[in-house]
């Protein structure tokens, strides 16, 4: 809260998305009976562009078959948006859509990541995370990598 010549003034910096909601200002004055108050309803809405998503691996290939292995799905937002916005990220493995958390024989497959021990011959296919956002524009953007 700014006050400078007799006003006052709520200044945000940053704006941030959790900051929507109603704000009121009362203003007593020596002499009158009633105080006097001004609401205002703030409904904050970003233009959310598309985040950063990329399947990183653990390590620089070559990738050899009995090592293990870890890719990671990497989400960069908007500093500025501070609520949950992540709804839900899948994985799909050679076209194949898995839910994580899932285990399968010496795979582990969670949001954040897909983990070998070891990697084989046979995993040699695309990686992709998809991400479901829950904001008003919801999409679904992907990263891939590509083993």
């Amino acid at each position: 809260l700014r006050t400078s010549d007799g006003r006052s003034e709520l200044h945000f910096d940053p704006l941030l998305l959790s900051q929507s909601g109603e704000y009121s200002c009362t203003v007593e004055v020596e002499g009158f009976p009633f105080p006097s108050t001004q609401s205002i309803f703030v409904d904050i809405d970003f233009l959310v562009t598309s985040p950063r998503i990329a399947v990183r691996a653990s390590r620089q290939g070559p990738y050899y078959s009995g090592t293990a292995l870890n890719l990671t799905c990497d989400i960069e937002l908007d500093p500025a948006i501070d609520v949950p916005v992540v709804e839900r990220v899948q994985w799909i493995i050679g076209g194949v859509i898995f839910t994580p958390p899932l285990t399968i024989d010496r795979i582990t497959i969670t949001e954040e990541s897909v983990v070998f021990f070891p990697v084989d011959v046979v995993d040699s296919t695309v990686f992709r995370c998809d991400v479901q956002f829950s904001t008003e524009s919801a999409y679904r953007p992907g990263g891939q990598f590509e083993l």
